[in-house]
């Protein structure tokens, strides 16, 4: 009797375990079916978001560090899922990383590619500081000349405060590359210092801060993924899904567009069709190709992020 009840407790234990293996499978199918499906129409436009800032281009070694080039930020980006089957955005957003102000940047700084860089921006900031020196001594004379302090006056008076200041900055980035000891450490970086805004369903701007994120100036004009300060993904937006799923739908596209104008649009975002003309290349009309701006198939599948006239994927 004791041999049979136990072996009915056993009966009934793997009974159990094979129901809650299957409702964990159906589950987990379950989950992976809805992550698979598309974006829809109010998803698409909760989806992207304003990336503003600047971006420093750096020459780098272990110990020091020259600022080359400071630039503004003004694009558009995607909040993305790290893995398409699971939610796991955590404040990634994809954007597009700034042009390459060369066309070739070697990373070994004892290459003669590198050395040669380093001494043509010498040689073309000495070319501009020949000028600016030449302006500022034609601006000299014209103060001594000009003996009223009428408007024009003032205004050339404050064009020259401006012009020196650019001119002692360059001296300085000038006489730093002059003594800069390029070694196998040395390497070219973009230094990204970002923040990103977005529409909530009330029509209100939110901002958060972002990571300083730093990318190998090789990596120029192509996708980069930034996160929020702290990693943290705001309520209401949508992050899309990379699906390994192939891309159906033909070739007719739509994208979606923050604008900062008053628009009765929900998020303020505005979709905008157009059609691929091969693999990479749009006719996206160029007011509402922001680069950074998402791009999907009029299925709601995610096909890219704009780069000018082109759609990296």
């Amino acid at each position: 009797m004791k041999r049979e009840t136990s072996h009915l407790k056993k009966r009934i234990s793997r009974c159990r375990l094979k129901i809650v293996a299957v409702i964990l499978i159906v589950t987990l199918f379950a989950v992976l079916l809805t992550r698979l499906m598309p974006a829809g129409e109010s998803d698409i436009r909760k989806s992207v978001c304003f990336v503003n800032g600047k971006v420093e281009l750096c020459l780098v070694t272990a110990q020091d560090t020259i600022i080359l080039q400071s630039d503004t930020v003004c694009q558009q980006g995607t909040w993305i899922n790290k893995h398409w089957w699971w939610p796991s955005c955590h404040g990634s957003i994809l954007t597009i990383g700034q042009k390459n102000v060369s066309t070739h940047h070697s990373n070994n700084a004892e290459d003669t590619d590198l050395a040669r860089q380093v001494s043509e921006i010498v040689d073309s900031i000495e070319q501009l500081l020949v000028t600016k020196d030449r302006e500022q001594k034609e601006i000299k004379y014209y103060f001594r000349s000009h003996g009223v302090q009428d408007e024009g006056y003032n205004r050339i008076s404050y064009y020259a405060d401006v012009q020196k200041r650019k001119a002692d900055s360059l001296k300085t980035v000038c006489k730093k590359l002059k003594s800069f000891k390029l070694n196998p450490e040395s390497h070219w970086v973009r230094r990204y210092f970002l923040y990103v805004s977005w529409y909530d369903s009330d029509g209100q701007l939110n901002t958060m801060n972002c990571q300083p994120t730093v990318v190998d100036n090789n990596h120029s004009e192509v996708p980069i993924i930034i996160h929020t300060e702290q990693f943290q993904t705001p309520q209401g937006v949508y992050a899309i899904k990379r699906t390994p799923c192939p891309i159906i739908g033909g070739k007719q596209i739509v994208t979606a567009t923050l604008t900062r104008d008053k628009s009765a649009a929900p998020h303020h975002a505005l979709l905008t069709t157009g059609n691929m003309i091969d693999e990479t290349r749009h006719n996206l009309p160029d007011l509402f190709a922001r680069n950074g701006s998402p791009v999907f198939t009029t299925h709601g599948q995610f096909v890219g992020i704009i780069n000018r006239q082109t759609i990296q994927r």
